[in-house]
């Protein structure tokens, strides 16, 4: 299994490498321009992504958005990792299809339970033959709906 991890901050990089690294759960990969990241994930297929909120070049929802975007991006799990828990930040990131949220700084014994838990979820979608894991419903009507709700 593929975990990326996208922040401009280079220790931050480093050290959620290290850590998770650590556990043997899946390769690392960290990318400190989301350019790159996305670059990569368009030639490839990460089993998590871990993506800050705040970064200079583009901030984690418009991340997530263009991830959403590519081809292979509908159904992986996204986490976004953030410094307060606004409400209204938290919905946006929904809307453009975060998975789950982190709260920085972040927590290892958290950080290590949530990528275990979604890479058991991404494992188990990818057991089950690449169907989707919602069924009768296109990813783009699940969108609109969401959207109509949240608005």
């Amino acid at each position: 299994m593929q975990i990326i991890i996208v922040s401009d901050n280079a220790a931050e990089v480093a050290w959620l490498q290290h850590a998770i690294g650590q556990c043997r759960l899946a390769s690392v990969l960290g990318f400190e321009h989301p350019a790159a990241a996305l670059d990569w994930c368009a030639e490839n297929d990460p089993d998590l992504v871990l993506v800050a909120h705040l970064m200079r070049a583009t901030d984690g929802i418009e991340f997530i958005r263009r991830f959403r975007a590519l081809p292979r991006g509908a159904e992986v799990p996204l986490v976004l990792m953030h410094q307060h828990n606004a409400a209204f930040m938290r919905a946006d990131a929904l809307r453009a299809g975060a998975t789950d949220f982190l709260t920085q700084p972040l927590d290892l014994p958290e950080l290590v339970a949530r990528v275990v838990n979604l890479l058991a979820l991404r494992h188990a979608r990818l057991e089950l033959g690449g169907q989707r894991w919602r069924e009768g419903a296109d990813l783009m009507e699940l969108s609109g709906l969401q959207s109509s709700i949240l608005h």
